[in-house]
């Protein structure tokens, strides 16, 4: 049975009532920003991130205001407020990055690379995942419970891998001669996406308390559409596609962004409406389709490309390898 909290408001009366203004507001923020970024997709009057960038800014100002919020939270553990501040930390730092990729834009160069926003934006990673890493969990139980969390969390990753490099780092590298910081940048954000991937991975499959389960969630999801859109960038740039860059890769960063400033509030309308008796461990459902899905991407990649070749020997190898791979799995 749950207790009542502090003024006699339990979780299904105060709770909710505080719980719909402030992420109402953050939607019909987000609804109104979409909008105007596909309306000025479609008629081409001004820049696109001329509506996604201040979009995106305030967003992760109210993620990183709202994060810092929570993780000031007397009420939460000490594990759970170093976690929300290191991802208040992780969203000041991707605003900085936001910035400086403003500054750039206005100075008439948008299509620099790289740039100190870039390296900026690379910083946000590390911060950001032992942010995650930090949130509090209970451990599936040793040995073999543990060991399959990680092996799912791998064939993901390598499924991801495979798909960047087909995209992005493979044309990068054999593109001929390009300048060492070009190619260092250009490597780097596809190893800071897979971190994301696994980042998030980690935080689906694994066990976590109730009070982090929904935000842990919603910031899962914020990472894996924002390595959307960075492949989809990376991918423009890789293949010298379009003049500004300037497309569908932005409906991914303000998704990516919003997802991030809900996932904040959701954690501060937790904390304040919920004892500690609902913080219980609670197993969060895993997603037991992913590293199923990575397997057939990886493959499905493999035989794209064998199609292309003879099929002695290349075809008869690969369609064996599916073979035997769709067996064992």
């Amino acid at each position: 049975m749950r207790r009542i909290t502090a003024g006699g408001r339990g979780p299904s009366g105060g709770a909710t009532a505080a719980r719909w203004p402030l992420s109402g507001l953050l939607g019909v923020g987000y609804v109104l920003a979409m909008a105007l970024v596909i309306t000025q997709m479609i008629t081409g009057a001004t820049r696109v991130d001329s509506a996604a960038g201040p979009a995106m800014g305030l967003f992760t100002i109210a993620a990183a205001g709202l994060a810092a919020r929570a993780g000031g939270h007397r009420r939460l553990d000490r594990r759970s407020r170093r976690a929300w501040r290191l991802i208040s930390a992780a969203f000041v730092v991707l605003l900085a990055s936001y910035v400086a990729f403003g500054i750039t834009t206005n100075a008439g160069d948008p299509l620099a690379f790289p740039t100190v926003g870039d390296a900026i934006r690379l910083l946000t990673v590390p911060i950001l995942l032992t942010g995650l890493l930090t949130l509090p969990r209970r451990t599936p139980g040793v040995g073999a419970g543990n060991a399959k969390v990680a092996l799912d969390i791998g064939m993901v990753v390598a499924g991801g891998a495979m798909l960047l490099w087909f995209l992005v780092v493979g044309p990068v590298l054999t593109a001929g001669s390009q300048p060492l910081d070009v190619l260092f940048f250009a490597t780097a954000y596809p190893v800071s996406d897979l971190a994301l991937v696994a980042g998030a991975m980690l935080v689906t499959m694994r066990t976590t308390v109730s009070s982090s389960r929904r935000p842990a969630l919603l910031l899962a999801a914020a990472l894996l559409v924002m390595v959307v859109g960075d492949v989809y960038l990376s991918w423009l740039r890789a293949h010298a596609q379009g003049t500004d860059y300037a497309g569908w890769q932005f409906l991914c960063w303000v998704t990516a962004t919003f997802l991030m400033a809900l996932a904040a509030s959701e954690k501060c309308r937790h904390v304040r409406f919920h004892d500690d008796e609902d913080g219980l461990e609670r197993t969060v459902r895993p997603v037991p389709y992913l590293p199923y899905a990575a397997v057939v991407l990886g493959y499905g990649l493999l035989l794209a490309v064998a199609l292309r070749l003879p099929m002695y020997p290349y075809g008869g190898l690969a369609i064996g390898a599916v073979t035997t791979t769709a067996l064992v799995v």
